[in-house]
């Protein structure tokens, strides 16, 4: 049987900070996932407009600034490739290639 470590392989933080120990998901450092499939996993009743109290009766203010920062640069990544992709479309197709 494979043992689950009580905190964090990569920052360290316990349950009591932003480990989830049963799904091996750090909220902190995104160890297990991106912070936007660990808000999608995180197990509970709530509806989305729920979310937001679950996530801060688990997690401090700091990581989930850190996580919100670390998903804006991820969602930065994202755009900056649809971007270009964009542009090279418009190029081709202004060239009158399919």
């Amino acid at each position: 049987m494979l043992e689950h470590p009580e905190g964090c392989p990569d920052c360290g933080c316990t349950d009591g900070q932003s480990w989830i120990h049963d799904d091996q998901v750090c909220l902190a450092c995104g160890y297990g996932r991106s912070a936007t499939q660990t808000f999608a996993f995180i197990r509970g009743p709530w509806r989305p407009e729920g979310l937001p109290r679950a996530l801060a009766d688990k997690t401090s203010a700091v990581v989930l600034i850190e996580a919100a920062e670390r998903e804006l640069r991820e969602a930065k990544s994202h755009i900056d490739s649809l971007t270009v992709l964009l542009a090279a479309a418009t190029l081709r197709l202004s060239e009158g290639a399919k």
